[in-house]
């Protein structure tokens, strides 16, 4: 599912870079809510997902009255499905990941949550056919730059893909991406203690401190 993002990228210093070939950007977005919503409504949508990170039983129910509202939206979809798997609504979490991949077949995070579930349900074969090519610029060519939540959720996946093939070279290369993007997520630190045997907790967290401490100190200077 779509996270929430890195506490810090709001305040990160950077506003975009380039990984792998493709700008990240880490500014806060409602791009991906246009058409269907007005400036306040996606406003109002932003909102919603904040409350689905903290209080998923309760953004559950606005959850389903925007689905109502609007029956076909990548962005609504993403959310409660999300919240399906909060509430312990497996199944119906599982219909609707795979209902929007189906129905939204440029829409990232829709083929990230079915690769994830296609992962999940040892399924491997189906990655490729989902992703047939692993280079963001090509896969959505259309797509000048990414959000920092889309650039991590892919490596995150593509790094979870090849460690269950066996490639652990490529697994380390997609999670180093997922890192330089964002260290301090707690996807990118739970990925980190799948691949490496001496993991130490924290770590990815301390380092970025550090990192964030000198980069504030040099631009103040």
């Amino acid at each position: 599912m779509q996270e929430k993002n890195s506490p810090f990228t709001s305040t990160f210093p950077l506003k975009q870079q380039v990984i792998a070939g493709v700008i990240v950007f880490y500014e806060e977005s409602t791009e991906n809510l246009a058409p269907h919503f007005s400036p306040k409504e996606a406003a109002q949508f932003s909102l919603l997902v904040c409350e689905a990170q903290i209080d998923p039983k309760k953004a559950y129910s606005q959850a389903l009255a925007w689905k109502e509202e609007r029956k076909n939206h990548p962005a609504i979809d993403n959310l409660l499905a999300f919240l399906h798997l909060q509430n312990k609504e497996l199944k119906k979490a599982e219909e609707l990941i795979k209902q929007s991949y189906e129905n939204y077949p440029d829409y990232l995070f829709a083929k990230i949550n079915y690769a994830d579930q296609c992962l999940r349900k040892k399924q491997r074969k189906e990655i490729p056919r989902i992703f047939p090519t692993f280079e963001l610029s090509k896969l959505l060519p259309h797509k000048a730059a990414f959000h920092v939540s889309e650039f991590r959720g892919f490596m995150i996946l593509l790094a979870r893909y090849h460690r269950q093939i066996g490639k652990k070279k490529d697994a380390q290369k997609y999670y180093e991406y997922a890192y330089t993007a964002d260290p301090s997520h707690p996807s990118v630190i739970a990925l980190e203690k799948e691949l490496f045997r001496n993991f130490k907790p924290y770590k990815s967290l301390l380092q970025f401190l550090k990192f964030f401490r000198v980069v504030a100190k040099n631009s103040r200077g």
